[in-house]
């Protein structure tokens, strides 16, 4: 299952630069609750273990880090939690999250999860 958000993730470095918890919370409740949306509607059903991998898109040339998204994605897989993919993000069900580099595509920014069941590993 692929579910994607058209909107920029927030990066680590963005959320040192924001001090207030208020700021943060806010950006965590958003995308908790988005990517719970959208596991909810793609009918992703709930499953002993999953990997993940992230894909960010970006509007403009001036590109990120692949790990510097490390939490929009953290508060994307808490969605998928919410919506009973997996019952929770410990090592034991999350297995993997792999960060690919994020891509240039004018105009459109975007964060992509590729939920991937590996139940049978």
């Amino acid at each position: 299952w692929i579910l994607t958000y058209s909107q920029k993730g927030w990066s680590l470095n963005e959320e040192r630069r924001h001090k207030a918890h208020y700021w943060r919370a806010a950006k965590v409740k958003e995308w908790r609750a988005k990517f719970k949306e959208l596991a909810e509607e793609a009918k992703i059903p709930h499953m002993d273990a999953i990997r993940i991998e992230v894909f960010t898109t970006f509007a403009t040339r001036r590109l990120q880090d692949p790990a510097n998204n490390l939490p929009a994605s953290k508060a994307a897989v808490d969605g998928l939690v919410d919506a009973g993919v997996i019952e929770d993000d410990v090592p034991t069900l999350l297995k993997s999250i792999t960060f690919h580099a994020g891509t240039y595509d004018k105009g459109n920014d975007s964060v992509s999860l590729l939920v991937i069941d590996c139940s049978d590993e």
